[in-house]
């Protein structure tokens, strides 16, 4: 509210101008429009008990926590899966994948980020399948070179 003497704005709850010392107008008291059919002017006031008000309660969204650690760990898995062409270097993000997915389903209950988990563990061990079945077709083809 401004000071009617000087003009200076005066916070809620002084009662005193602080520039000039006048005594602060009275803020005058809650109006509340209520809903219905009726139309006011500007100039109409209505004052409504505020305890005829029920309670609404607002579901406030859950603020945006992300499992980081799922997410690696499933970033790391399609990873795996992409360097399967790249013969013997898909172990490497398929065993970190893995890691990092396991860890992060232990934070699940807090975090969330189950289905990145799953997917993360599911990728990565299909990463190292096709290591180790790239490494067993080499060493069979080794050995059958050395016959």
């Amino acid at each position: 509210m401004y000071c009617e003497s000087c003009g200076s704005l005066i916070p809620d709850g002084q009662k005193f101008c602080s520039n000039c010392g006048a005594e602060a107008p009275h803020a005058p008291a809650y109006t509340y429009l209520p809903v219905n059919d009726s139309y006011l002017s500007a100039n109409d006031s209505v004052e409504v008990d505020p305890r005829s008000f029920r309670n609404v309660s607002v579901e406030v969204p859950r603020s945006s926590v992300v499992n980081n650690t799922a997410k690696i760990g499933m970033i790391f898995g399609i990873v795996s899966m992409v360097t399967i062409f790249i013969l013997y270097t898909n172990i490497v993000p398929a065993a970190i994948g893995l890691i990092f997915s396991l860890k992060g389903l232990k934070k699940t209950k807090e975090l969330g980020g189950k289905g990145m988990c799953i997917a993360g563990i599911i990728l990565s061990c299909a990463g190292a399948s096709y290591w180790l079945l790239a490494v067993i077709m080499g060493l069979s083809r080794l050995a059958s070179s050395i016959r």
